[in-house]
């Protein structure tokens, strides 16, 4: 990911820390929707409020949000990948 927006390799994090924080990130998303989003009264409220328009449109923006928060999450990647191999101020 960080090879398609133009970081270069020495540059670049190690491979296992990318895959640490993605699995951090993976378990804090999905914790946090089970924690929000189970049981019948919770599905039947789902089910009522994406049939309103205000539901219909959170549903069409809500495929945008992962690209959005990859590419937030990519720029911040790359910001802290400049920052570690600067070369320190005497």
């Amino acid at each position: 990911m960080l090879a398609h927006i133009g970081v270069p390799p020495d540059r670049q994090p190690p491979p296992a820390l990318v895959d640490d924080l993605a699995e951090v990130l993976t378990r804090v998303y999905v914790a946090t929707l089970v924690g929000h989003l189970h049981g019948s009264r919770s599905s039947a409220w789902l089910v009522r409020f994406y049939d309103t328009p205000q539901g219909r449109s959170l549903a069409r923006k809500a495929v945008a949000l992962p690209a959005a928060a990859g590419a937030a999450l990519a720029a911040e990647l790359a910001l802290g990948c400049a920052a570690s191999s600067a070369p320190a101020e005497a």
